[in-house]
């Protein structure tokens, strides 16, 4: 009965080379979650990491108010040129500015990109009017 689906003789290894994807060439999308509570895990997070095309997810457990975080330096260190590195928004990395000028700058350092889902707008400071 299957026999009748493809021409007889030919099998998949008889498909041209350009059919199969190289996977040297091919960039992924990972993505990175983090919850500071052991027992609660970032759900909503990673199903938006999941919905974006994440093909792999890592969960942190951590504070983001260190840099001693093994899961986001694996994350980064997964990463190969071309790749893009996805987060919900900005605070997931760090909440403090100048690790998280450190932190993109090794993304960067490895060839990657950085996105966030919800892109958090910065507070413009208030002016006086003279």
């Amino acid at each position: 009965m299957f026999s009748t689906l493809r021409p007889p003789g030919r099998t998949l290894t008889d498909l041209p080379r350009t059919h199969i994807p190289n996977p040297r060439f091919t960039f992924m999308l990972i993505g990175y979650a983090r919850s500071i509570q052991a027992q609660k895990q970032p759900i909503t997070q990673i199903k938006e990491l999941l919905s974006a095309g994440c093909q792999s997810i890592f969960i942190d457990n951590n504070s983001g108010d260190h840099l001693e975080r093994p899961v986001l330096h694996r994350a980064i260190e997964s990463l190969r040129p071309g790749d893009t590195l996805i987060m919900q928004n900005r605070d997931r990395l760090s909440r403090n500015a100048t690790q998280t000028t450190i932190l993109l700058g090794r993304v960067a350092q490895q060839g990657a990109d950085a996105r966030f889902l919800h892109e958090t707008p910065r507070a413009v400071p208030a002016t006086s009017a003279p």
